[in-house]
């Protein structure tokens, strides 16, 4: 519901009827909406992260690993793939003007991305650190 919705549009209810959670089940698992989201929100980065390492590790170039992964972001942001656009970018035009707390988390991913993609690769590696750097100066946007 975040995913599609934001955070701030997301409703109780909402979570409800998408979680098909009770409220008393609902406040168990999670103390509040907010709660949930950051559950939600740091599961989504993590398993980006995870995702990319895997496949930048995989087979072929550095470069045709590199295009793979970015075609991969590609399709998730346009929701060719999992959910409807990019809850990175969806938090980081709602909430991270507002809240220092998806700043930070927000930072924290893209140095991990910046790191990785910044490791030292083999000879011909391609443009590793300046697809970081671009991808960082559009999330700062």
């Amino acid at each position: 519901m975040f995913w599609k919705q934001g955070y701030r549009a997301t409703s109780i209810p909402d979570l409800l009827k998408a979680t098909r959670l009770e409220r008393g089940s609902l406040y168990k698992a999670f103390k509040d909406k907010r709660s949930l989201f950051d559950r939600a929100f740091n599961t989504y980065l993590r398993s980006g992260r995870s995702a990319m390492i895997e496949t930048l590790s995989g087979a072929g170039s550095p470069r045709e690993r590199i295009a793979a992964w970015l075609s991969q972001v590609a399709q998730g942001c346009s929701g060719a793939i999992g959910g409807p656009g990019w809850l990175a970018v969806n938090a980081m035009v709602e909430l991270a003007p507002v809240e220092a707390a998806v700043r930070v988390r927000l930072q924290r991913h893209w140095d991990i991305v910046e790191a990785t993609l910044g490791k030292p690769w083999p000879k011909g590696s391609g443009p590793a650190k300046s697809v970081a750097m671009s991808l960082r100066a559009s999330s700062r946007r």
